[in-house]
């Protein structure tokens, strides 16, 4: 094909062969490919695919928990926005079930819990963080000397002296700084991480803080600096009980000197022997031979009343030991033997404590202690959900009682002729670490 003028028209390459290289040039010979109109394909969040792949039993509260949500507002307002992508069906189903959830007392509550949760473990993270801190500055901080370089040895020895007599707080013949410095190196075996709340007083000791609050010693303390019974006390209470088969001592004469000796101790060694001197006056001089002769009135009344009676009882908190044999108002069907109750006014309110008595023998095989175990179990757990507070128990079987609250293990006397030969220091020591301080003022 031809131009009008008969000649071959040629390209503008052709046309201008030495055209300049710029960059325009450049840019213009360039060649142009196209844009692809395919869309990469869509990833789903980890929890939309999460709802997609639990459809058919999907919840908010189910989503919450799986996604670690504490936050109300920011929780709703992704599953919403997922839910709201899914099929007509399944949205209209989800949306609706969302929207009633949201109206009850459950989703306020869970909140609420959430909210708590989070504000938990905030704290013992800080908590655990500080700890970390505190023990890494306390071991890596050099022992800081008392005397300078210039002191000779014999003065160096005087003040060696007269530091450790200082560092010694002796009450009532117990080293206090001892004992403190024992409570003090428990942090290792305190749970990680630290919770703050339930181990608040555990946390001041690592600082060389003894906190002390009446009624409220934590259990780590309450193990460690809690007095045991004395040698002089454990003696005086076995020439006394001694007196009674030696010297013709009468058994009332050896209450009035047991409580005497009582008087002299702190509350609750006190509460022990009085329990002791109780029992003396209760208990017949010589065992009885036929043990069929009993009844579980007998055996509650005069071998265990007036022992429990002077250890859990106490008057000014309002706490008493009843036998009613009745139902408990917060189980209905069970009829506990004994009930250690609170008085409000007058009347009794809160249960404290539960007890189930068997006469031995016949009368207690395995099936019938097993069901008094349960219905011990029953009653504690009822209690502890209502009240929210530590419950003793204890299980009697003739003379062996069984006291669970992780107490001690007692064999109760059948005459004032046995005392003398049971009474040791194994015994009354875990006895007098007892149920009293668990109590709450109602």
């Amino acid at each position: 094909m031809t131009g009008k003028r008969g000649q071959t028209p040629v390209s503008k390459h052709q046309q201008s062969p030495e055209e300049p290289d710029t960059a325009q040039n450049r840019k213009r010979k360039t060649a142009i490919i196209p844009k692809s109109n395919e869309k990469r394909p869509r990833v789903l969040a980890a929890d939309a695919q999460w709802c997609i792949c639990n459809v058919s039993t999907l919840t908010l509260k189910a989503f919450a928990l799986e996604h670690d949500y504490y936050e109300r507002r920011r929780c709703h307002a992704q599953y919403k926005t997922i839910i709201t992508n899914m099929s007509e069906a399944e949205q209209s189903r989800l949306l609706q079930e969302f929207e009633n959830w949201c109206l009850t007392l459950d989703c306020t509550a869970f909140w609420k819990e959430r909210k708590r949760k989070y504000a938990l473990e905030t704290a013992a993270s800080n908590c655990s963080e500080a700890i970390d801190k505190l023990l890494e500055a306390t071991a890596s901080q050099p022992i800081a000397t008392t005397i300078t370089a210039d002191l000779d040895q014999e003065h160096a020895n005087t003040r060696q002296k007269i530091d450790n007599e200082e560092k010694h707080w002796i009450i009532d013949g117990s080293d206090i700084n001892s004992l403190f410095l024992k409570y003090q190196y428990q942090e290792d075996i305190l749970p990680k991480p630290v919770p703050l709340e339930s181990n608040i007083q555990e946390i001041l000791a690592l600082s060389g803080v003894l906190f002390l609050a009446n009624e409220q010693h934590s259990e780590y303390k309450c193990h460690t600096i809690t007095p045991n019974f004395t040698n002089d006390d454990f003696m005086e209470m076995v020439n006394v009980v001694s007196a009674i088969d030696e010297e013709g001592m009468s058994p009332k004469s050896a209450k009035l000197r047991l409580l005497t000796l009582a008087t002299s101790m702190e509350q609750f060694k006190s509460n022990v022997v009085e329990g002791i001197a109780d029992l003396l006056v209760k208990l017949p001089f010589d065992p009885i031979a036929d043990k069929n002769q009993f009844g579980e009135i007998d055996v509650q009344t005069r071998y265990y009343d007036p022992l429990l009676s002077s250890i859990v009882a106490d008057t000014k908190r309002k706490v008493v030991l009843r036998w009613p044999n009745k139902e408990d108002t917060l189980t209905a069907g069970i009829r506990p033997d004994a009930i250690v109750s609170t008085l409000v006014q007058r009347t009794f309110g809160q249960s404290l404590g539960f007890g189930e008595v068997k006469l031995g023998g016949d009368n207690a095989t395995n099936h019938s202690l097993c069901l008094d175990t349960l219905k011990l179990a029953v009653l504690s757990r009822n209690s502890v959900l209502k009240y929210g507070h530590p419950i003793l128990t204890f299980q009697v079987k003739g003379n062996a009682m069984l006291i669970m609250l992780s107490l001690s293990n007692l064999s109760l006397l059948e005459s004032v002729s046995a005392y003398r030969q049971s009474i040791r220091m194994q015994t009354i020591s875990p006895v007098s670490k007892s149920p009293p301080h668990q109590y709450k003022n109602s």
